[in-house]
């Protein structure tokens, strides 16, 4: 997985060396338009199959600095200025790049666990291979890397994660309560305009409804009423 990132970090790189004369640091181009450049070409090659990627600290280090190196040009500046990477993000007006993929790793675990049986990615995401394994520490999975993302992100406990493996083909906590099948239930989906819940917040309550825990669920929404949880990437 480390070789993957490594190489979309080489494919944001050369574009980065495509755009920088002619994009980048050009004076005559405005920095909304830059900024549009970069969500439009530059994010989407370095975090192309993101939802999938299994994060360690030098890989979180390294798209970090490949974010940076975009941004902080954009901004006029140099690593000798040294500007912290979460000033020039709050005066750009961008979202760290880490607090995205997280967001979309977690709405694909979302849409996993409501996947019905029978479907291919869903099937592979509760697969228990057998076999003995090669000699030295196991590699980490996306399931044991997402599980931990979702206990650090959310509070679900990882065995609550394991008990939705029950009820997925059941669809009767989620798929019978009025909703599209497979999706949010259509009480939340009327109430989310009046409790402000955007598309991830939805994606969010969704997974809690699914594990029946209704008491993490009201938690959940109070605390999408006042801030979102995972914003405490934002300092990254």
């Amino acid at each position: 997985m480390e070789r993957e990132i490594d190489r979309r970090i080489g494919a944001a790189s050369a574009v980065m060396r495509t755009l920088h004369g002619s994009v980048v640091v050009k004076r005559e181009l405005s920095r909304k338009a830059k900024l549009s450049i970069y969500q439009s070409i530059y994010v989407p090659a370095l975090t192309y199959g993101h939802e999938l990627w299994v994060m360690t600290e030098r890989t979180r280090s390294r798209v970090q600095a490949a974010e940076m190196s975009f941004l902080r040009r954009v901004a006029g500046l140099s690593l000798r200025d040294r500007v912290r990477s979460s000033v020039i993000r709050e005066e750009l007006g961008v979202d760290p790049l880490l607090l995205r993929v997280e967001r979309s790793q977690m709405r694909w675990l979302g849409h996993l666990v409501r996947m019905p049986p029978g479907r291919l990615p869903g099937e592979v995401f509760r697969a228990r291979p057998t076999g003995r394994r090669p000699r030295g520490r196991p590699r980490t999975r996306w399931r044991d890397y997402v599980s931990r993302l979702a206990w650090e992100r959310l509070g679900i406990p990882q065995e609550e994660l394991a008990e939705v493996e029950v009820v997925l083909g059941q669809k009767a906590v989620v798929g019978d309560s009025g909703g599209e099948e497979g999706g949010p239930p259509r009480w939340l989906v009327d109430r989310s305009v009046d409790l402000q819940l955007t598309a991830e917040d939805l994606d969010v309550v969704s997974l809690a409804l699914t594990t029946a825990m209704f008491s993490f669920l009201f938690s959940v929404l109070t605390s999408c009423l006042t801030a979102n949880p995972m914003r405490e990437l934002s300092g990254v």
